[in-house]
C-alpha cells in the first residue's frame, strides 16, 4: 500500500488519484473499497500491481493521519531539539573556555567553593534541645537579618526572603570576577568584596544585640530606676550567655572564611603590583 490523493471523485465517472507524481484512474465499482464515498483532495491507500495497474483505492482515516503529522510534528522538534543542544553545548564549551582563560581557574573554582559553602553548608549550628539539633546555612543568616527576625526565626526560615542581603550577596560572589573584565587597578580589590561582605554581616548582628541589650537596659531604668537597669542587663546578659552555649559555628563558615581569605590576599596582591 501507498499513500495517495485523489484528483477527481467517481460522482461523474472515473476518479482520478495522483500517486508518487503520476495519475491513475480508478472506478467505483473496480476500485474503491471503503464505505465512504471517494472526495476531491482525500488521502487514500491505493494498491498496485507489479507492473503499476490499480487494485484498489481505500479512504485513510482522518485521526489517522492526524496522528501521523502529530508524530511527524514530534520528531522534527526532537531532531531540532537535539541540534539545538548540540549548537548550545557547543558554545557553552567555548564560552566556558573563555570564562576559564580570562579568569582563570583557581579564581573560578574559589568563587563556586565560596557559593557552596554560603548556601548549602551549615553556617551556624543550634542545640535547640538535648536531642534536637538544627543549622543554618550563610543564607539563611541574611533572610534572617534582611527579616529582623531574631534567633526565633530559624524555625521558618525557609519562607523568609534575602531581600537586599541576597542581593549584596550575589555581588559579593561574583565580584572576584570583575576584575578580569576591566582594566581598573582599584577594581582588583574586589577580590576583597567577600571576606568585607562576611565581616560586615557579623558585625552588623554583634551591634544588633548589643544596641538591643542597651534599649532594654534603658528601657528598665525609665521605669524602674538605675536598679531595674541593672538588673535587666543582667537577665540579657544571662540569656545571651545560654543562647551562645547553644550556638556553634558551623563547618561552612570555615570553609566560607579560609576561601574568602585566599581570594582577599589575591585582590591585595593584584593591586600592590598594579601599584608597583
Amino acid at each position: 500500500m501507498i499513500r495517495g490523493k485523489i484528483l477527481r471523485d467517481t460522482n461523474s465517472g472515473p476518479g482520478v488519484v495522483v500517486v508518487d507524481g503520476v495519475q491513475k484512474i480508478f472506478t467505483l465499482e473496480d476500485h474503491w473499497k471503503s464505505e465512504i464515498p471517494a472526495k476531491v483532495g482525500a488521502v487514500v491507500e491505493v494498491e498496485l500491481t507489479a507492473e503499476g495497474g490499480m487494485v484498489s483505492v481505500r479512504a485513510v482515516d482522518e485521526t489517522v493521519i492526524a496522528k501521523e503529522q502529530a508524530q511527524k510534528a514530534i520528531e522534527l522538534a526532537g531532531e531540532q531539539g537535539k541540534k539545538i543542544a548540540a549548537l548550545a553545548g557547543s558554545h557553552g564549551k567555548v564560552y566556558a573556555g573563555v570564562l576559564v582563560a580570562k579568569v582563570g581557574l583557581p579564581t573560578l573554582v574559589a568563587v563556586g567553593g565560596l557559593a557552596i559553602s554560603w548556601l548549602f553548608l551549615a553556617a551556624l549550628n543550634i542545640q535547640v534541645s538535648s536531642d534536637n539539633k538544627a543549622s543554618m546555612t550563610f543564607f539563611d543568616i541574611l533572610k534572617i537579618v534582611n527579616n529582623s527576625a531574631g534567633m526565633d526565626g530559624f524555625r521558618g526560615v525557609e519562607h523568609l526572603s534575602s531581600g537586599f542581603y541576597g542581593f549584596l550577596m550575589l555581588v559579593a560572589l561574583l565580584a572576584p570576577i570583575a576584575p578580569h573584565f576591566h582594566d581598573n587597578k582599584f577594581l582588583k580589590l574586589s577580590y576583597c568584596l567577600p571576606l568585607t561582605f562576611m565581616i560586615a554581616i557579623g558585625l552588623g548582628i554583634y551591634w544588633s544585640i548589643k544596641s538591643s541589650m542597651k534599649d532594654m537596659g534603658q528601657t528598665a531604668s525609665a521605669f524602674g530606676g538605675s536598679q531595674a537597669s541593672e538588673m535587666a542587663q543582667q537577665m540579657m546578659a544571662s540569656m545571651m550567655e545560654m543562647a551562645m552555649k547553644a550556638i556553634s559555628v558551623g563547618f561552612g563558615t570555615y570553609i566560607a572564611l579560609a576561601i574568602a581569605v585566599y581570594l582577599a590576599s589575591i585582590g591585595v596582591k593584584k593591586f600592590l603590583v598594579a601599584n608597583a
